[in-house]
């Protein structure tokens, strides 16, 4: 467990990929096998179905501490997090074993569900006399369930593709199969995950999916001329893939859950199509005879149970919108334009005339102002609203963005932004009451245009505010500002430091907890 403590810790301090890259290689190459196929479940988002309320957690760290409620509030309100608050406050453990990671999962802190609350707390206090002080914080996080870390998916597939020498695409298809799991995985999962060789019957695991990023604002002309872009409805529905691997077909969601026998229609609607195959789409209910589907709340009727009854199926009729042909007949297609793709999945579903099975409509316009007016009524035929992708792009992985969508995505939200600048290389400001491993940073005296886009996107139009009305200058012009609700540019030879730096110690502590 302290390898892992120390995994977390440096992730939590490292400021680049390259170097949380660096730290996850040391990790993988010292842990013992179902350590590191552990870890890697965890970072890549595995979560085990949380033991332990907050209220029996919190009240075992109050008798542990032996701290009024009182006292254990502010010291809670200081810190905004529970997790770390008991940290904090546990008295030093006694030395004791080591035990790894997947042995505190599975033997110490997933057994606590089964337990009365009494037992709970009991075995909690338990656990916390044994584990020492720089693993405190990373249990206490597992336990409640707000394990974060700031490594991404695809770093974690980086880090793995490194390590056993395997193309990213092979090792991130494969993790795809162990996220499925609530189960921690073990050394066999380890030795699957990195093996070089076929993967067999694990090629009927989805690939990743390629996801989309919210766009503001109107889209001409930042993204250029519309015929460059294919137009679809947004269905509100559940996102997902069919793969067919030697004539079985297997339906999987977004979440990587095999939700096939939620679904048989589908399924008998499959066994129509090539025997090697993965079609990415949309799961929703769509009566035959409808012009609209029905909304999602009947679609989650069928999601939340393992079998289906014929009153339902009648009822709530699946449907398969088909958005991408991934492959076919062994033949990768992901990497081939959007445009190509398209006219092959066309030509496949023209063979098979289901309802069960629709291509998704393209919307074709040259007139940005034509899909605008498209999606504003987007709501009257039962859609979300409308989904653009360019028609040379290739199909890519989670939102990572390719160099052909960068201008479009220079206003999309293209990751959380936890903070002002976080993923900016800015010099730490330290401030009093703020553990050193959460001295956050914050910017220098010039905001660039992508920044201040981000931190508008996620709400913190005050930070800025209280940062502007204090004399730090944002490189931006007027009627951006006006646009926004600010006043006009200062400029940085006119702001005064110290009410510049008061300001940025009042935004961290009013707003600005840890994470």
């Amino acid at each position: 467990m302290k390898r892992f403590a120390a995994l977390f810790h440096a992730l939590d301090a490292a400021n680049g990929s390259r170097h949380k890259q660096q730290a996850l290689l040391a990790y993988l190459a010292a842990a013992p096998a179902e350590d590191a196929a552990t870890a890697c479940w965890l970072l890549a988002g595995g979560r085990p179905l949380r033991p332990v309320a907050a209220p029996v957690m919190r009240a075992a760290a109050q008798t542990a501490a032996d701290l009024p409620d009182w006292l254990f509030d502010e010291c809670y309100e200081r810190v905004g997090d529970l997790a770390e608050t008991i940290a904090l406050l546990l008295p030093a453990p006694a030395p004791g074993d080591d035990l790894g990671l997947r042995r505190m999962l599975v033997g110490h802190i997933m057994p606590l569900r089964e337990l009365s609350r009494d037992d709970q707390a009991a075995g909690l206090r338990a656990l916390w006399r044994q584990i020492d002080g720089d693993s405190m914080l990373v249990v206490n996080k597992l336990i409640t369930g707000a394990f974060r870390v700031g490594l991404s998916r695809q770093g974690v597939v980086r880090a793995l593709a490194s390590h056993s020498a395997l193309a990213p695409e092979r090792i991130s298809q494969r993790l795809t199969g162990l996220l499925a799991s609530r189960q921690p995985p073990g050394a066999d999962d380890w030795y699957g995950l990195t093996a070089a060789g076929d993967d067999g019957d694990t090629d009927a695991l989805p690939c990743p999916f390629f996801l989309a990023h919210p766009l503001t604002g109107e889209p001409a002309p930042r993204l250029g001329p519309a015929g460059d872009w294919l137009a679809e409805w947004k269905w509100d529905g559940m996102r997902g893939q069919l793969v067919r691997r030697g004539g079985v077909s297997h339906l999987w969601s977004r979440g990587g859950e095999l939700v096939s026998d939620r679904f048989p229609e589908l399924l008998a609607m499959a066994a129509m199509l090539p025997p090697e195959l993965r079609i990415d789409g949309e799961i929703i209910v769509w009566p035959a005879d409808a012009e609209r589907p029905l909304p999602f709340n009947v679609l989650q009727r069928r999601i939340n149970l393992k079998q289906v009854g014929r009153k339902l199926l009648a009822e709530a009729p699946a449907c398969f919108v088909a958005y991408d042909l991934l492959g076919i007949d062994g033949e990768d297609l992901r990497r081939q334009p959007l445009a190509s793709r398209r006219q092959r999945l066309e030509a496949l579903l023209a063979t098979c005339e289901d309802p069960r099975l629709r291509l998704s409509e393209a919307i074709a316009s040259d007139d940005w102002n034509a899909l605008v007016e498209a999606r504003e009524a987007a709501r009257s035929r039962g859609a979300e609203g409308l989904m653009l992708k360019r028609r040379d792009s290739a199909y890519g992985e989670g939102r990572s963005r390719s160099r052909a969508d960068r201008l479009a995505q220079l206003f999309r939200l293209e990751q959380e932004v936890l903070g002002i600048g976080r993923d900016m290389a800015l010099a730490p400001l330290h401030h009093e009451g703020i553990p050193a491993h959460r001295r956050e940073r914050f910017p220098d005296r010039v905001f660039r245009v992508e920044a201040f886009t981000r931190l508008v996107l996620i709400g913190h139009l005050q930070r800025l505010r209280m940062l502007h009305t204090a004399g730090i200058r944002f490189d931006l012009p007027k009627e951006e500002f006006h646009q926004r609700g600010l006043a006009g540019a200062v400029r940085a030879d006119d702001a005064d430091p110290v009410a510049a730096r008061d300001a940025e110690g009042q935004v961290l502590h009013q707003h600005h907890r840890p994470v």
